[in-house]
């Protein structure tokens, strides 16, 4: 075999004495070492808000949201095929990075809701009867979700906002952010954790990259002027349908019938109102987040209902939710 383009003598000074698991992952990381350096550095910073020395909250988390928008940037720059697009793709990028800042600062306690009823801490459960490996666990999906959706906008340039389902499959973003998240849960004592973190990673980012409009207003935040029954029979259908979420929820056949996995589903449904909560952060609108969190909290609850009515039949579920979505 003829190296001739040097991807194999690149991919030894990486790998080194390291095995690989995966050699097409690895010859694209070696293609790419800035890209996925700067992910690897923007999770970790993410994740170690709360632990860096020497800096604060604020400082950590401006530190995250620069690795942030480094990386954003050197993903829309290898998607983006029109230089004359650079400024606003730049002006995406920012606004992205700028979004983020305030999801994290109300994630970390740093900015309240002008609400004034501690609503980051209700969502995700600090100070509930919960370990703090499980808190820490559930804010790590989180971030994961809120980093996804700050990418999704910064594809808001160039019209790649629509191609960035295909440009995370293609550059294994997902796959890399969950490896990430798995290996940041094995800090935890909790031995279930990784298969647990593993599980909600996929469902967030197959969540945080969905594109349908009928789940949304027009500013990108959920659509909460439907009927929750209306809004959960669009969720069934836009989940069993979806490539990445069915292969999230790990959707079978067993003789002839489709099922939904239980575990993932309710993992999905749970995880389902502090993602919209996250989606309705706006810098214009503090204070709309708590409704959000509390009518898709009413959505989780249907789907759950039904799921177990159904059987995790995936066919009955959609008969079932179309039919009452219709009354």
């Amino acid at each position: 075999m003829h190296d001739t383009e040097g991807r194999y003598t690149r991919l030894f000074e990486i790998v080194d004495s390291r095995g690989i698991a995966d050699l097409d992952d690895a010859l694209l990381e070696a293609d790419q070492p800035e890209l996925y350096r700067s992910l690897h550095n923007a999770i970790s910073s993410l994740s170690s808000i709360e632990t860096i020395q020497n800096l604060s909250k604020e400082e950590a988390i401006q530190r995250a949201t620069i690795f942030s928008e480094i990386f954003f940037s050197r993903l829309c720059e290898i998607a983006g095929s029109d230089d004359t697009l650079a400024a606003s793709r730049s002006d995406s990028v920012q606004a992205a990075s700028s979004w983020l800042k305030i999801v994290l600062r109300l994630l970390y306690g740093t900015l309240e809701s002008d609400s004034g009823t501690g609503t980051a801490a209700t969502v995700i459960g600090h100070g509930s009867s919960e370990s703090d490996s499980e808190y820490q666990q559930y804010r790590l999906i989180l971030l994961i979700y809120s980093f996804t959706r700050a990418l999704v906008r910064a594809f808001a340039a160039d019209g790649l906002n629509e191609e960035a389902a295909r440009i995370v499959k293609e550059y294994r973003i997902s796959k890399k952010l969950t490896e990430l998240a798995v290996g940041l849960s094995r800090r935890s004592d909790n031995r279930d954790a990784e298969y647990h973190v593993s599980i909600c990673a996929e469902i967030a980012i197959a969540w945080a990259l969905r594109q349908n409009r009928l789940l949304f207003e027009t500013e990108g935040t959920t659509n909460t002027s439907q009927a929750p029954d209306k809004r959960a029979n669009e969720i069934c259908a836009w989940a069993f349908s979806n490539p990445l979420m069915r292969e999230a929820l790990n959707i079978n056949q067993y003789r002839d019938i489709e099922y939904f996995n239980k575990e993932r589903f309710e993992a999905f449904i749970s995880l389902l109102p502090a993602f919209a909560w996250i989606d309705s952060i706006q810098d214009e609108t503090k204070g709309k987040e708590w409704k959000e969190y509390l009518s898709w909290k009413e959505v989780a609850e249907i789907l759950r209902e039904k799921a177990i009515a159904t059987g995790y039949r995936t066919g009955t579920m959609l008969e079932y939710m179309a039919s009452i979505a219709q009354t």
